[in-house]
């Protein structure tokens, strides 16, 4: 088995790992785990829209670890230049990017059309995620674990050769903070750890970073939204806008609304609450969905299937009088998410459906509307900034991290700025919905950190290397990919020091040459590129300006 390491190197968008394998029957496999879009980072095009440095039609399968578009955005461009194989993923995973990838078609400048996205041929691996695995192809079968990072995600552990011989590589996808001992994000359940592999490969998006205790907390998540609401509605007056990004980030905070609202039917001050999203609704839906599974039929409750976290179901249950059974929660879970359709449910709904943001606008009182995009670059969120930036009772609330270049964060360095006492000057653009100077917003611009869906170093060293009362996923080799630099450098060292301090044996990789290929059964890397394998230009520039940028440093 030879693997190609084609991103993300050195960045944190477009998964992409290339595998060679010859079954112990004879014949040859190729296969991807995930096929993800580059997002947010200089060199995009360079990924998203130059040759595959493979051919689509001779690639047998894919797996994938969950549905962001950094992970399954370039499948239908897959499809289009000639891939016929099978996407096997979680159902959860299935609906989920199917939604995704529709909208990601409708975009200018899409790489792929609707029909290409209809095309795709999905196969459920929910049954790998108990029992020995599903026999994909020939003598490579595949092992599934939650990572408690959106619903349906999922690390993949490939197993391959015969019983005597049989090697075993884990794909982390991308790792939630929710483990066994705390869980700060209360719609997940705890991420599961894979049996030890003779190679790991990992993310790193948080390898330098610990999560602030405040930001490890539910409770405290839950204050910091309370004085939020208090300050915006109560103090103002006035409208508190949240901008969310529509899978999983708008479901957790529509879920803390009504939490605090069960709590207190003050918190609120009163306000209607508004979810202004099409993609978000339909994602409601399918977390409704797969919650009711859980609830209902075969295999329903068990561990390893549940997506849906105990400490929240407990919540639940103790809030409605008399108590509720624990699949009755999930199910009162499920109608919050699938504002009440098909259920009846024991504690009331907050929030109301919109479609169109005039309506929503001409609404006097308090409001709370939730909407997309996270980032303020498109969405509805426009229309309503432009509508609400220039009043001083208007409250934003950025629930999300803030790429360069997005909206959202030209209104964070605004904040920054006149917090300094900066003068401040120039013009936002609001896409369809115009423009306006700087100087003419009042509005009032905070963060609300707690709701990332990432582990940090902490978790990530735990994962890997195990703690006193669980094993780790790393028996071998580890590879840190799906990080910046600084990050994977960060993590490699945390590691290195944490391997030597335990007596271990386990080795830190850090690929940075994507044309580079390590065989997998000789535990080496090739001293020569494979052939026919094409590196985008792109590619070889990122490395050269990564070497560069090591050199300086």
């Amino acid at each position: 088995m030879d693997i190609s390491f084609l991103g993300p190197i050195g960045c944190v968008t477009g998964s992409c790992y290339w595998l060679r394998h010859h079954t112990e029957g004879g014949s040859a496999l190729e296969f991807l785990v995930d096929c993800g879009a580059r997002q947010g980072e200089r060199d995009n095009d360079a990924w998203n829209k130059a040759p595959l440095p493979f051919q689509a039609n001779r690639i047998d399968f894919v797996l994938l670890t969950h549905a962001h578009l950094d992970h399954c955005g370039l499948l239908p461009r897959l499809v289009r230049e000639g891939f016929r194989g099978e996407v096997y993923c979680t159902d959860a995973t299935r609906d989920l990017a199917s939604i995704i990838l529709l909208d990601g078609a409708k975009h200018e400048g899409a790489a792929y059309g609707v029909e290409d996205v209809e095309r795709l041929r999905f196969r459920s691996i929910d049954t790998a995620m108990r029992g020995p695995g599903l026999n994909v192809r020939g003598d490579v079968i595949v092992q599934a674990y939650r990572t408690a990072h959106i619903y349906g995600a999922v690390s993949i552990r490939v197993l391959w050769g015969s019983r005597k011989k049989q090697r075993s590589m884990t794909f982390s996808g991308d790792l939630g903070p929710n483990e066994t001992c705390g869980a700060p994000m209360p719609l997940h359940a705890a991420r599961c750890v894979p049996l030890p592999s003779d190679y790991v490969l990992v993310e790193s998006t948080y390898g330098n970073r610990a999560r602030p205790a405040d930001e490890s907390s539910d409770a405290q998540r839950l204050e910091r939204l309370q004085t939020a609401v208090q300050r915006a509605l109560v103090d103002e007056d006035g409208v508190l806008l949240i901008p969310c990004f529509a899978v999983d980030r708008l479901q957790a905070v529509l879920f803390d609304l009504h939490r605090l609202w069960w709590r207190d039917r003050q918190a609120l001050a009163g306000a209607e609450v508004f979810v202004h999203s099409t993609m978000a609704t339909k994602v409601n839906q399918v977390y409704a969905r797969h919650l009711l599974k859980n609830a209902n039929g075969k295999g329903a409750g068990t561990a390893e299937t549940s997506w849906c976290g105990e400490a929240t179901l407990r919540e639940l249950r103790h809030l409605s009088k008399p108590a509720l059974k624990r699949n009755d929660a999930i199910r009162e879970l499920a109608s919050v998410l699938d504002h009440g359709q098909g259920a009846s449910p024991r504690l009331p709904r907050l929030h109301q459906i919109a479609t169109e943001c005039d309506e929503v606008v001409s609404r006097t009182g308090r409001k709370i509307i939730l909407t997309t995009a996270g980032m303020c670059s498109g969405g509805p969120v426009q229309t309503y900034l432009s509508s609400y930036l220039h009043a001083g009772n208007t409250t934003l609330l950025l629930t999300g991290y803030q790429s360069e270049g997005t909206l959202g964060r030209h209104l964070l360095d605004l904040c920054d700025q006149r917090l300094r006492g900066e003068l401040v000057e120039g013009r936002i653009v609001l896409g369809k919905s115009g423009s306006m100077d700087c100087s003419s917003v009042q509005a009032t611009i905070e963060r609300l950190s707690g709701y990332s869906a990432h582990a940090d170093q902490a978790g990530l060293v735990t994962w890997l290397l195990g703690s006193d009362q669980a094993h780790g996923a790393a028996a071998g080799t580890i590879f840190l990919t799906h990080g910046d630099d600084r990050a994977r450098e960060g993590l490699r060292n945390v590691l290195m020091k944490r391997i030597s301090a335990d007596g271990g044996s386990q080795v830190v990789e850090t690929p940075y040459d994507t044309g580079k290929v390590f065989d997998l059964d000789a535990g080496g890397w090739r001293s020569d590129k494979r052939e026919g394998m094409r590196v985008p230009l792109g590619e070889l520039c990122g490395a050269i300006a990564r070497l560069k940028a090591r050199l300086v440093a």
